[in-house]
């Protein structure tokens, strides 16, 4: 390590040169903060000694204004490139058919054939209805390609918002709990994404085959099994939740070893447990609904519906995974708030999903969507 005032350039996120990553701070007795030097090892790890990083209210480091402005460089190329790749999607089919590059003669000729046609009908009917019911496809079509890229956004957006929210506002420690949390309660999450998978299927391979009337059966197959399926692994986790041993070695498995340092930024296991355990109890109950809702989803693949369905939900988690964020986490950070945030977004979801079947009269009849038993099937 560098002894007597021996400078050794510190490896930085450029390589050697004066470009660190992070700038810490020493906390002074009238509340201000001073910037502290890094010293080296001979190997050329930094580390800052004179940092004030042992009290958890003070934050000893931020990121240098260089990094920050990469990061968000980054973040808008991300954003603009994301953009570009679906809209490509959605227009080079029809850019290819324009230029002629996937047309042979055979199709060049059905499509003059299929052109002489429709303007021989367009001349015996009425030619500015039909213009304009073309009209109006073409601006629905574009306005459901807007909204599957605003409901991705609005995915991304949040995403974005609450990880640098909770980088922002929380401690150290109340982040390290909740990083092991999720750790934990998202491997297991995915685990039942066959709720939306099975359910598409199914529907749509009731509808390829004409049997419509299945369509009302799998739907509320998938609903109630998500329901019971979230209750039993959301029953699990709370019995997990219940066992100071299991939950301690879940979120602070390093305090199980005699290896374990006493560092202040790293919580022990009792204050991890407690920490974290309401945010683990609400995001496990958001479960049932949440999964309820993917089966729904998998309903509104399966039908062709995708896009009404998924620009609903898409507000619904916005409005009031955003509207969460700033009302009520910002202004008092903590873990509860964020569990009630999620809880409150799986409860949202799926009200907002069912106001949107009540909604549509012609999508319940068209399936016999009722809660009641049909007479005859």
């Amino acid at each position: 390590m560098a002894t007597g005032g021996e400078r050794i350039g510190c490896e930085y996120f450029r390589g050697s040169g004066q470009h660190p990553a992070f700038v810490f701070y020493r906390s002074e007795s009238n509340g201000s903060h001073t910037e502290v030097q890094p010293r080296a090892a001979a190997g050329g790890l930094c580390y800052y000694p004179e940092a004030t990083c042992e009290v958890t209210e003070f934050s000893c480091c931020t990121v240098t204004r260089a990094v920050s402005k990469e990061a968000d460089r980054c973040q808008l190329h991300n954003t603009l490139y994301c953009f570009a790749a679906i809209f490509l999607t959605f227009q080079l089919p029809g850019l290819c058919r324009r230029l002629g590059f996937t047309r042979s003669k055979a199709s060049e000729e059905e499509s003059a054939e299929e052109a002489s046609e429709s303007q021989e009908d367009s001349e015996e009917d009425e030619p500015e209805s039909s213009q304009t019911g073309v009209c109006v496809r073409r601006v629905l079509r574009i306005l459901a390609g807007l909204a599957i890229m605003a409901f991705i956004a609005a995915e991304v957006y949040c995403a974005i918002l609450i990880a640098n929210a909770t980088q922002r506002a929380l401690t150290v420690p109340e982040r390290n709990s909740m990083l092991a949390a999720d750790a934990f309660l998202v491997p297991l999450v995915e685990i039942f994404q066959f709720l939306e998978d099975v359910v598409a299927v199914k529907i749509s391979a009731a509808m390829v085959t004409g049997e419509t009337h299945l369509v009302r059966h799998i739907l509320i197959m998938g609903v109630v099994g998500g329901i019971l399926c979230g209750t039993v692994a959301a029953s699990v986790a709370t019995a997990i939740c219940s066992w100071p041993a299991a939950i301690q070695w879940i979120l602070a498995p390093y305090s199980m070893h005699d290896s374990y340092l006493q560092c202040p930024l790293v919580p022990q296991g009792p204050a991890a447990a407690d920490s974290a355990r309401m945010y683990w109890l609400l995001q496990v109950w958001s479960w049932p609904l949440g999964f309820a809702c993917r089966a729904i989803k998998g309903f509104l693949f399966g039908s062709g519906d995708i896009v009404l369905g998924m620009t609903v939900l898409g507000l619904a988690n916005g409005m009031v995974s955003i509207g969460g964020i700033y009302l009520f986490f910002l202004p008092q950070p903590s873990l509860d708030s964020l569990g009630w945030i999620s809880f409150a977004s799986s409860g949202a979801s799926f009200l907002i999903l069912l106001a949107m079947f009540a909604a549509r009269r012609d999508l319940r009849k068209r399936y016999d969507l009722r809660i009641t038993r049909p007479l005859a099937f």
